[in-house]
């Protein structure tokens, strides 16, 4: 791919790029472009680090998923297919400790950092394969935290 500088601003442009086009329009331009371009030689595209990190879906490329899924590969649109998964990569892991793992969802699913979080998850948890220990991990940490009662426990695991 070919490259010349823009007579207008100094930038670089591809030949037959769009912003080429237009300046090959414009009159003020014309004669210049056509000229830059007849001089122009071919260039390799280079795509920067940060371009191709942030267009990968592989879970090697990101540091916040657990290390276990880094190794095996897993693509997150392959994961957010298990069941009760739809929300993984959404959390990061200071969004608080994690149920999903306790009823067969992935890593990182079902946090219950805040008293809000936790209610969420258990009122979530009949989308996991097994919404008894998201339920029982949620009401287990909302009690010792304080934010609920053993009665309140109690009602919670007994419903559903």
């Amino acid at each position: 791919m070919k490259t010349i500088i823009n007579p207008a601003t100094g930038k670089k442009i591809f030949v037959g790029g769009p912003t080429y086009n237009k300046l090959k329009k414009d009159p003020n331009f014309s004669a210049e472009v056509s000229k830059r371009a007849a001089n122009a030689k071919n260039v390799g595209i280079r795509v920067s680090k940060k371009f191709v990190l942030k267009r990968s879906k592989r879970l090697r490329m990101s540091r916040s998923k657990p290390r276990s899924m880094t190794k095996s590969r897993i693509t997150i649109s392959q994961v957010k297919k298990i069941p009760g998964s739809s929300s993984f990569g959404k959390y990061t892991p200071k969004d608080g400790p994690f149920c999903g793992p306790k009823g067969g969802a992935a890593p990182m699913t079902y946090p219950v950092g805040t008293k809000k979080r936790a209610i969420n998850a258990i009122s979530r948890s009949v989308n996991a394969p097994s919404p008894k220990g998201i339920r029982t991990c949620a009401t287990n940490y909302a009690l010792k935290k304080h934010w609920i009662t053993k009665e309140d426990k109690k009602r919670l695991l007994i419903h559903k």
